[in-house]
């Protein structure tokens, strides 16, 4: 996969849609102003999450690291992650313990179909990101 789909949606409702290339084993999406941001991806397609500083950093069930900076900035106050493919949308709850080992708790957000102020954020088309090969 050379690409993953998102949407960024500040607090007063402007939205950013565009891709973040993924033909490294790295890749950054500034987040910095974001309130809510929405990957096109499955839970299946990440392998984990860690915290550094302000960023975070989500590793790809293939290796590969996406990075959002500035998710954890306290510019535009808390932020919001969720992950949407073929018309699901889940919030991802990030919870950190004592050692600083990062957990995600997944919940369905929205599907798609009746008006919702999440459709922005909802991905109708499946995940193009690349699974672990056996």
């Amino acid at each position: 996969m050379s690409a993953i789909n998102f949407v960024v949606r500040t607090r007063t409702g402007d939205s950013r849609h565009g891709n973040v290339t993924m033909d490294g084993e790295n890749a950054l999406l500034d987040v910095t102003q974001a309130h809510e941001v929405s990957l096109n991806m499955r839970q299946s397609d990440i392998r984990g999450y860690q915290r550094f500083g302000e960023d975070l950093e989500i590793t790809l069930a293939d290796g590969r690291i996406l990075v959002l900076k500035n998710y954890f900035s306290d510019a535009g106050g808390e932020s919001r992650l969720f992950i949407s493919a073929d018309g699901y949308l889940n919030e991802v709850a990030l919870s950190e313990d004592a050692d600083g080992t990062l957990y995600a708790q997944y919940s369905p957000a929205a599907e798609w179909g009746k008006w919702s102020p999440s459709d922005d954020l909802i991905f109708l088309g499946s995940s193009e990101v690349a699974s672990v090969e056996i």
